[in-house]
């Protein structure tokens, strides 16, 4: 019997153990691999779902109604604390019935849809009613550097001015160019800030209406706006106190949590007999 050369017989034995190996590496991760790839999640769809239900929650205009606010909240008004306003870019629009005065921009809370949240650099209008009636609702359209603007406003007597912040809380700068472009505007007359009917007094964060009147008052309704520390009103938005049904010498308190006797304005007061 002829013994066997290992010295030969080695080398061949390594390389089929290195092909066996080998083998059996690329069957475990490449089957391995098919398993991930199967079960992968869809990430893009539920990203485009989640953008989906945000567009829907932001997508919502106010209606004249909503942008007269009840008042029942505890909050205080002062705007003497605000940032001044400053206008870039100063200008005169005349629409007939409403004349822009100038636009501007402004820091400080933001009071337009109530939220109070402080705010840095949001374009802001001044606007003066020349109209001789009372400006009960109205939308203002403008572009600011080629961008639609909107500004909304509420409750102006006439030959009144008001700053108004734009409502999707715009930012500018110092070099903005600002285009006047549409208005919608609706009126009431007959329009009463002060009666004999009613006296209207304060206490605290209340307001307290006594009927004056002889007679049983329904529906008595008080709107006011506050003041800028520049005298002019400082908000397109108003508030509104529900007082109800006062019988005759009968005094009813409400809420007012943004009234303030030095800067808080009442513009109108309706009641029904």
């Amino acid at each position: 019997m002829k013994k066997t050369d290992i010295g030969k017989v080695l080398p061949a034995v390594i390389i089929v153990l290195c092909i066996i190996v080998f083998a059996v590496f690329f069957v475990h991760y490449g089957s391995g691999d098919k398993n991930e790839e199967t079960t992968a999640v869809p990430v893009q769809d539920v990203t485009e779902n989640e953008e989906s239900s945000v567009e829907n929650e932001t997508a919502v205009s106010k209606t004249p109604e909503e942008y007269i606010s009840s008042d029942s909240s505890g909050g205080s008004a002062e705007p003497s604390k605000q940032e001044p306003l400053t206008s870039p870019l100063p200008q005169n629009t005349d629409t007939g019935e409403i004349e822009i005065n100038e636009f501007g921009c402004f820091s400080g809370e933001y009071v337009e849809d109530g939220s109070n949240i402080p705010v840095k650099n949001v374009a802001a209008m001044r606007i003066t009613n020349r109209s001789g009636r009372f400006l009960e609702y109205g939308k203002i359209y403008v572009t600011i550097s080629g961008k639609e603007a909107v500004f909304t406003v509420s409750a102006i007597p006439p030959w009144k001015s008001v700053w108004i912040l734009e409502e999707n809380k715009t930012e500018i700068s110092d070099t903005e160019q600002f285009n006047f472009v549409d208005s919608v505007i609706s009126y009431k007359d007959n329009v009463v800030s002060a009666t004999d009917k009613i006296r209207l007094s304060v206490d605290g964060d209340y307001l307290i209406a006594e009927n004056m009147s002889g007679k049983t008052l329904e529906n008595i309704t008080v709107y006011y706006k506050n003041l800028h520390s520049d005298g002019r009103f400082f908000g397109g938005i108003t508030y509104r106190v529900s007082f109800g049904t006062a019988g005759v010498g009968e005094s009813v308190k409400k809420l007012a949590g943004h009234y303030s006797t030095d800067s808080s304005e009442i513009v109108r007061i309706d009641w029904q007999e």
